[in-house]
């Protein structure tokens, strides 16, 4: 760890077993603000504040994780360069290179409905959120749906697929979370591999779930 106490910084570096940098970071960085950020980063907060209203309720702190110089694997092309803004209840990321939205979770818990909403109405729902928030939406292909139950509630997983530009080998997997209002509360994206068995993946969650 690290302190720069005229620019008010604290920049953590991680060193695996042989010596190489894993990460760099910048945490409890109280210097960080907006306008170190890819303005795509800000222009993609102020629509999901508007697609997820429940998010603009709280106050977030920014942090910033640069592993630029320690990822070359392509499935780790999402977590490269992330901005974090973090509350005590919810966290949401962004890729700070393409400026897209990678992860939010409302961490709720949220009641039993009795008249949950159907597969089909959650992945209209996920639909529009993907058409809302991603800038390439047309090139996201639907891959499968899941019912599942967490330690929050009840939800369904929709999941959406588009080809990495810098490789077609590979897919970013993108899963939107609804839950049996029709609320979208959460939104995960990780990199598989173009061969990956989306049909066995979304089976094996809803058995689990």
């Amino acid at each position: 760890m690290f302190k720069n106490t005229r620019e008010r910084l604290f920049y953590a570096i991680i060193v695996d077993s042989n010596g190489e940098i894993y990460s760099a970071s910048d945490v409890m960085n109280n210097g960080l603000n907006e306008s170190d950020v890819n303005p795509e980063v800000q222009q993609g907060v102020k629509r999901l504040f508007e697609v997820v209203p429940r998010l603009k309720e709280e106050k977030y702190k920014m942090e910033r994780y640069d592993r630029t110089k320690s990822k070359d694997d392509p499935k780790w092309r999402l977590q490269r360069d992330e901005i974090r803004y973090k509350s005590p209840n919810m966290t949401f990321t962004f890729d700070n290179i393409a400026g897209e939205l990678t992860h939010f979770y409302i961490e709720e818990k949220r009641e039993k409905v009795l008249n949950p909403i159907t597969k089909e109405v959650a992945k209209v729902k996920a639909a529009q959120f993907i058409q809302q928030m991603m800038k390439d939406s047309e090139d996201y292909n639907f891959v499968g749906i899941a019912r599942t139950s967490g330690h929050t509630g009840d939800d369904t997983t929709v999941g959406f697929a588009v080809p990495l530009v810098e490789d077609s080998q590979y897919v970013k997997h993108f899963q939107i979370y609804v839950d049996d209002h029709g609320n979208i509360v959460g939104a995960k994206a990780t990199v598989e591999e173009s061969t990956f068995d989306f049909e066995d993946y979304y089976h094996v969650l809803e058995t689990e779930g």
